[in-house]
């Protein structure tokens, strides 16, 4: 038996993320809203990212795409494998890389408030003159809006009556290889600086690309509806 919408429901935005015989309780967080919350999040981590670096790196504009953290989440996936998956499966998906970012951001985030206890930072203000939250402040309201989320995809996940995927206890997080030498407090300190800017730079393009992917599932979604109103 499938669900039909009445009607007068005729602004797709406000309808719930429903499957035939799948009925979502009223307040279910729906996709349109999950795709605005992805690109509010990665507006957030535009903006830390230079942040990150002046403050870290020494330098806004550092870039070096050869660093790589082989425990994040990859951000290529195949066209063709992607469209081949059920709605549930890359959901999934989102939810766990979202929870493996989660946990790296939290790890970096506690080793910056470790190192700057002794040596905090000088307050910075923004262009409107007022003052800008600390890099670990910023790092930890990207962390709340990142927990947001994954309960919006686990709610999303019910609605398509999927078992809800339980938040992993810990997730290991490796780091940017070491020389072949042994290495300096100096360089290590420089490495784990290294490793955030990776963790943000590689945020950045995975929210990117789950936007993207939010677009198609809500497209894909409508198009169902529409078939489901012609049956």
């Amino acid at each position: 038996m499938r669900v039909l919408f009445p009607l007068f429901l005729f602004h797709l935005w406000s309808l719930p993320m429903c499957f035939p015989a799948t009925p979502c309780r009223q307040g279910q967080l729906r996709l349109s809203y999950s795709l605005r919350f992805t690109r509010r999040i990665l507006a957030h981590v535009q903006d830390l990212l230079p942040q990150y670096k002046e403050q870290q790196l020494g330098d806004p504009q550092f870039e070096d795409r050869s660093l790589k953290m082989e425990s994040l989440p990859s951000i290529a996936i195949d066209s063709l494998q992607w469209l081949r998956m059920e709605d549930w499966e890359r959901l999934s998906s989102a939810a766990k890389d979202l929870h493996t970012f989660w946990v790296h951001l939290d790890r970096k985030r506690r080793q910056i408030e470790a190192e700057t206890m002794s040596h905090p930072p000088k307050k910075r203000k923004s262009q409107t003159g007022q003052q800008k939250p600390s890099l670990t402040q910023a790092m930890f309201g990207i962390q709340r809006d990142l927990k947001d989320l994954m309960r919006q995809v686990n709610s999303q996940l019910r609605c398509l009556n999927s078992s809800a995927l339980p938040y992993p206890a810990s997730s290991s997080a490796s780091s940017v290889a070491p020389p072949s030498t042994t290495p300096t407090l100096a360089w290590q300190l420089w490495a784990s600086r290294q490793e955030g800017y990776v963790i943000l730079r590689d945020l950045d393009r995975y929210l990117g690309k789950l936007a993207r992917d939010f677009i198609l599932l809500t497209q894909s979604r409508r198009r169902g509806k529409a078939f489901s109103s012609q049956i």
